[in-house]
């Protein structure tokens, strides 16, 4: 479909992830962060983090990045513990 994906489905696709790769014993872990929109206000965004691999899994965007790349991608900076964005990623921003 040429149609935008919905808006808040990053949580559902995250958990989803997290379910699945929880079950084949392999330890993943919610982030959660803000991200500018096409309006360039902020919005929240879900994606996994993979600690044995060292790696973000961002299902909603199809990225499955080491975490350096994923936040250098992303052009993030962290703050208090929160991954904020400059940029925005394709799907999400809309």
């Amino acid at each position: 479909s040429d149609d935008p994906p919905a808006t808040n489905m990053c949580r559902h696709k995250a958990l989803i992830l997290k379910a699945l790769l929880n079950r084949l014993n392999i330890e993943a872990n919610l982030v959660t962060g803000t991200i500018k929109g096409d309006d360039n206000t902020p919005g929240s965004h879900v994606w996994v983090y993979v600690p044995s691999l060292e790696k973000m899994a961002d299902p909603m965007n199809n990225i499955f990045l080491p975490t350096k790349e994923y936040i250098k991608l992303t052009d993030a900076k962290i703050e208090f513990g929160i991954l904020h964005y400059a940029k925005e990623l394709s799907a999400v921003a809309r």
